[in-house]
């Protein structure tokens, strides 16, 4: 995306300072349909359906924040003689199952974002290298032609 340059609104005429609230209106749209489209989940248990929003960064917070929940009801368990080996077994089963399952839907949360930004900015990101790549040819040809004059003027 390209970079944008932050103007006051006391510097801004009133046209301008219009269009500036139109397109901040515009960009919380985008966002909403962006968060819409590419963060929406649900579930279907018999005639239930629970629908949540959720990013990749919220996917890995509960990644996070359930390995170490489990974890830490785990070590009580292994400090009983009794349950050591069972809560070795339950703590450990559960991080990696907790772990695999979520990390897997990360990534697919984390790819649908990206799919998406992609769609909506790709052609911005292409264009603005297009525009770099016509740059660095203009500059590399007037770098030639100047070799060249000069090698001329050596012989």
């Amino acid at each position: 995306m390209t970079k944008t340059h932050r103007v006051s609104r006391e510097e801004l005429p009133r046209d301008a300072e219009r269009l500036t609230d139109e397109l901040e209106a515009v960009d919380q749209e985008l966002w909403d349909a962006f968060s819409h489209a590419s963060m929406s989940w649900g579930v279907g248990v018999g005639g239930r359906r629970i629908r949540r929003r959720m990013s990749s960064g919220a996917w890995f917070l509960l990644l996070v924040g359930l390995c170490l929940t489990t974890f830490g009801a785990g070590v009580p368990l292994t400090l009983i003689d009794p349950t050591r080996e069972l809560g070795i077994a339950l703590v450990a089963g559960s991080i990696f199952a907790c772990a695999a399952f979520l990390g897997q839907v990360w990534t697919v949360q984390y790819q649908r974002e990206a799919a998406l930004n992609n769609q909506l900015f790709g052609a911005e990101q292409q264009q603005q290298f297009h525009n770099l790549l016509e740059a660095r040819d203009r500059l590399v040809s007037q770098l030639n032609r100047h070799t060249e004059r000069d090698e001329g003027l050596s012989d």
